[in-house]
């Protein structure tokens, strides 16, 4: 014999459980897209107008062509973290590997002159190879740079 209720259960939402972050706490957006913490415990932040350290008090942002980054983009797809405990960002203007100690970085775009060369470096999504390379997808297509930052 079975016996089957159809009841619902609900939980009281805690507010003080958590801790809500926007632009009136120091985000450049409220539209984030990706999260990762590196090595010396920051957390980085990508949202769709650039990229943001968080220190568990205050976030530091970076944009596109401002130092010390140099973003390629400001919409930021996805971060990561990658084997050489540097991380990578993903944006609509090419992939990014920055050493977060430093702030050195490279920056990894398809070359093209043309009016099409918007949507060749419109990545989706990136990984680093057990190599070293780093393959992208893009609106274009599937590429594979080498350490040189040339295409394979």
């Amino acid at each position: 014999m079975a016996l089957v209720a159809n009841s619902s259960v609900w939980a009281q939402f805690d507010t003080l459980r958590f801790e809500r972050y926007t632009t009136l706490e120091g985000l450049s957006d409220n539209v984030e897209n990706s999260i990762t913490q590196d090595e010396e415990g920051y957390i980085w932040i990508g949202t769709v107008n650039g990229l943001n350290r968080f220190d568990g008090t205050e976030f530091k942002n970076h944009y596109q062509g401002q130092k010390p980054l140099f973003l390629p983009g400001n919409y930021i797809f996805k971060n990561k973290k990658l084997r050489d405990k540097s991380i990578g960002i993903v944006t609509r203007k090419g992939f990014q590997k920055i050493n977060t100690k430093t702030f050195l970085s490279e920056t990894f775009a398809l070359k093209d002159t043309t009016v099409f060369y918007t949507y060749l470096n419109d990545f989706f999504d990136a990984i680093e190879l057990s190599d070293g390379r780093i393959a992208v997808t893009s609106r274009t297509g599937f590429y594979v740079f080498n350490q040189n930052r040339t295409l394979d």
